[in-house]
């Protein structure tokens, strides 16, 4: 006997992180991003320090220029006062010291606006002295009055080219100090960030590392515990297999004890009947009435009897015609035709006539089957229908050729009588071996109860199906359903149904949107053709409505496109279970 052995549900990741794990992940993901825009600022605000650097220099240059100007001015100045130069000489100096200060530097600013009035309210004195003495060389007379007015000037004036410069060092002075301050808060932020994220980083990595060992060490004992549970059932299914196969040894001997005992049977209950006849046909049954009652009643249980061996050699034989590949057509029609015949003495003692409706006739009823395995279901459930209706009544059988959704077309058989019915309890157990309706056994109807225990059987070994629809009193309808014989072609389609819908499932759900109309009008058309009208017409209904609508979102369209593939995978079930019945 098989032992208990459930397999445990495989997981789909070695690793499972847990929740404060993956939110660690993140926080080191964000400390990750700001650390990499901080450097990203830095670098740029250094190219920008670089910029301003730069900027400086020319300014400092441009300063430098006009303090060497004005210090060839003053000198010239000082010189013209001593009279060793002429006033041109002077004149031309002071005009290059102009020019100087009126060169705009690059940041848009002339040199001059950088000096303060006082320099320029000298530069204006020290013109007008120069402007207001004689030409050429100043004479000797003047040298002490001139020069008494003028070296005062020409010593602010090298004050103030000095204070120029000094007050825009300790601008630039100024402007590095705090350049130099923030690139050393950034420097020192993002090395903040650089630890933070190589603390966060290694506790993830440690904590990591620690996770998977322990789920890689869960993972392998359950492989362990499996593969002990798989050996384990190995055997148990050995020991089954061979259990299985004494229990197909007994079974064979069973059904050929039960073929032995019948047949031997068989010949003593044939001899019994036929002394039981030749006793009536001497018996005077006016002289001997009770005589005769009771040869009646033996004959009539002789009989009984030998039907129950018939029967039990029917069945037998039908239990091991299960793997029986049925490859010859049977014609339905005809079958029904030589079984009126050979029940019609029993019609015509009854007066009960058999109607037959056949609404197409130019359709081909046969189906693959062994045509004495058919003509058996006819033979049962027609008695049966002659045994349980009253005399001069009818019988109505409907053979017609429909098709069945999801199915394809079979041939649907009906044999409906009016007779005592069937009690709606009794239904559910009526093809149950030697179970017969109580309302049979009432009211003494004879019968072994394997009748439509072997009508069920041999409709089940023809791929078909039996349903009961009966009311005590009414009448009873037998409907059977059987697979119309198929061609080469047929058979194709049938064998490659569930590979063309498990594949119109697969292409549905992985294709982009952008392909669905396309491909549900394909695939529409193609499941179709293998007898899924239903869902074929779904997928086309559903190419149209993308075509009407181009406009859709996409989550519209996939909510629409996961219900259609439902659906197709609900037919795709459906199919697996009539496969497996």
């Amino acid at each position: 006997m098989l032992t208990k052995f459930k397999r445990k549900k495989p997981q789909t990741r070695l690793i499972q992180f847990s929740f404060w794990q993956v939110a660690l992940s993140y926080i080191v993901l964000v400390v990750l991003i700001i650390l990499s825009y901080s450097t990203f600022s830095a670098s740029r605000a250094s190219s920008n320090q670089r910029q301003i650097l730069t900027n400086a220099e020319a300014p400092a240059a441009s300063i430098i220029f006009t303090q060497r100007e004005t210090l060839v001015y003053t000198t010239k100045l000082a010189e013209w006062t001593n009279g060793n130069l002429t006033r041109r000489e002077v004149q031309i100096a002071r005009a290059l010291l102009a020019q100087r200060l009126a060169v705009i530097d690059s940041t848009g600013s002339s040199v001059g606006s950088r000096a303060v009035p006082k320099f320029f309210d000298d530069l204006r004195l020290a013109d007008a002295i120069v402007q207001n003495a004689p030409a050429d060389f100043l004479p000797s007379s003047l040298h002490a009055q001139i020069g008494l007015k003028i070296h005062p000037i020409i010593d602010d004036i090298m004050e103030n080219a000095r204070d120029l410069i000094v007050s825009y060092q300790q601008s630039v002075d100024q402007q590095t100090n705090a350049l130099i301050v923030n690139h050393e808060k950034i420097a020192r932020n993002n090395l903040l960030l650089l630890y933070l994220f190589i603390s966060l980083m290694a506790l993830l990595v440690a904590w990591v590392s620690v996770t998977f060992a322990r789920q890689y060490r869960s993972v392998r004992s359950q492989i362990q515990e499996e593969a002990t549970g798989l050996i384990s059932a190995r055997a148990d299914l050995l020991a089954t297999q061979a259990l299985v196969s004494r229990l197909e040894t007994l079974d064979e001997e069973k059904n050929e004890f039960i073929s032995n005992v019948n047949h031997e049977l068989r010949t003593p209950l044939t001899s019994i009947i036929g002394y039981i006849d030749l006793i009536a046909g001497l018996s005077d049954e006016n002289t001997n009435p009770k005589v005769n009652a009771f040869l009646r009643t033996v004959d009539r249980n002789a009989v009984l009897l030998q039907d129950l061996v018939e029967s039990m050699l029917l069945i037998s034989r039908l239990d091991s015609d299960e793997s029986k590949d049925f490859s010859d057509s049977v014609d339905i029609r005809g079958v029904l035709a030589d079984t009126v015949f050979v029940l019609q003495p029993a019609l015509n003692s009854s007066g009960i006539k058999v109607e037959i409706i056949d609404s197409d006739t130019s359709k081909e009823l046969a189906i693959n089957g062994d045509r004495g395995q058919v003509s058996q279901i006819f033979i049962n459930l027609l008695a049966n229908a002659i045994k349980f209706s009253p005399d001069n009544s009818s019988i109505l059988v409907d053979l017609r050729r429909v098709r069945v959704e999801n199915q394809g077309e079979v041939i649907r058989i009906s044999i409906t009588d009016r007779g005592i019915g069937i009690p709606s309890e009794d239904i559910g157990k009526l093809f149950t071996r030697f179970f017969r309706a109580q309302n049979a056994v009432d009211d003494q109807f004879e019968g072994t109860g394997l009748g439509l225990a072997i009508v069920h059987k041999i409709v089940t070994l023809h791929g078909g199906e039996i349903f009961v629809d009966s009311e005590v009193g009414r009448g009873t309808t037998m409907t059977m359903q059987f697979p119309v014989t198929r061609s080469r072609v047929e058979q194709l389609v049938k064998d490659r149904r569930w590979d063309v819908m498990n594949r119109a499932i697969s292409k549905m759900s992985e294709a982009p949107v952008s392909n669905l109309g396309a491909l549900a009008h394909e695939m529409g058309g193609a499941i179709a053709f293998y007898s899924y009208e239903r869902e074929g017409a779904r997928l086309v209904e559903f190419s149209h409505w993308l075509r009407e609508n181009p406009h859709l979102d996409d989550s519209d369209i996939l909510a629409v496109r996961d219900n259609v593939v439902a659906e197709l995978k609900k037919a795709l079930e459906e199919t697996n279970e009539r496969m497996d019945a």
